[in-house]
């Protein structure tokens, strides 16, 4: 028996966009941003060739994020600052699936962000700022028509940043996008640009391997839901020398063409006593590259994309045992 006695008030509180500042560095965060770009691309049926445009000014600690993946509508632009919200509906292999990664990294780069976007009409304008997240009694926020940037592009500017940027963060950057979007970047119809320098793809396809003992290539469906599979590809061999200064040997595992995690060691994927064994020098050679498409709902990633997800232990370990 149950007796009703009130009704809570369960509206977030606006200063969750604060509370995930520390899980988000520049990296993860302009990263989400090309993310939802990609995801634009994909679902528009990649009718066009995509390019996000990514320039940071040091000197004026300024960072703007330029894409011409569609535009978005005006009224889709509740997605742009409503937690949980998103335009992907899973029928298509996208990357975004959580409807947080574009309004966490705009917030946690920056105390003041400026978002346009034109489809075929209106340019439309909508502006966040810290005094619009301290004030919890109002979520309601100004859309403006503003002068007309391109069609299909969405301009994102950020200013008034929470960490201060330098030349070497944007070298490492450089790295770091090269290696997250190597697949996609090895498709001509996709580019990325980092202060005009255009990216290029870096895999971790290093091998070193008697001519008839080349890496393992595996491919097979894994059954996910009632009636959904993914399918994974992977690629198993030994690196040119031994990484066990640098770390990068152990796991690489990619979803929808997306670097998830990098050089993983851990139990999760097989490192361990009675697996795979320890890490170590003795098997810091090994590298296993692992490559999974499907709905997004299935994919064994964390809400910023940036780790495998322990909850999903089932479907790591299953494809650990395939692997």
């Amino acid at each position: 028996m149950k007796e009703e006695v009130k009704i809570i008030d369960a509206t977030p509180s606006k200063r969750l966009y604060l509370s995930i500042i520390a899980d988000y560095d520049l990296y993860k965060s302009i990263c989400e941003l090309a993310d939802n770009a990609i995801d634009l691309w994909k679902i528009n049926q990649r009718e066009k060739e995509l390019e996000i445009h990514i320039t940071i000014d040091v000197d004026q600690q300024r960072i703007n994020v330029v894409d011409n993946a569609g535009g978005i509508s005006s009224d889709d632009l509740t997605f742009i600052v409503s937690p949980g919200q998103s335009m992907n509906d899973g029928s298509v292999d996208t990357i975004g699936i959580f409807g947080v990664g574009t309004k966490r990294a705009v917030v946690a780069l920056s105390q003041d962000v400026t978002i346009r976007t034109r489809q075929k009409g209106f340019t439309y304008q909508v502006e966040i700022d810290d005094e619009w997240i301290n004030n919890d009694d109002d979520w309601r926020l100004p859309v403006y028509k503003t002068t007309n940037i391109e069609e299909n592009t969405t301009s994102i500017e950020l200013v008034k940043l929470r960490k201060k940027v330098n030349d070497i963060s944007v070298q490492k950057l450089q790295y770091y996008l090269s290696t997250t979007y190597a697949i996609f970047l090895k498709d001509e119809r996709l580019k990325i640009f980092l202060n005009g320098t255009k990216i290029m793809p870096k895999t971790y396809e290093d091998w070193a391997y008697p001519p008839e003992y080349p890496p393992m290539f595996y491919t097979c469906q894994l059954n996910v839901g009632v009636d959904d599979k993914i399918d994974m590809v992977t690629l198993c061999g030994l690196t040119k020398q031994s990484n066990d200064s640098s770390g990068e040997y152990g796991v690489y595992l990619y979803c929808n063409d997306r670097l998830i995690a990098r050089d993983l060691k851990t139990i999760d994927v097989g490192y361990g006593t009675g697996k795979a064994g320890k890490p170590g020098e003795e098997i810091s050679l090994a590298r296993i590259i692992i490559q999974l498409n499907g709905k997004p709902e299935y994919m064994p990633w964390n809400s910023s994309k940036s780790d495998i997800n322990t909850m999903l232990s089932p479907l790591v370990n299953t494809i650990y045992q395939k692997v």
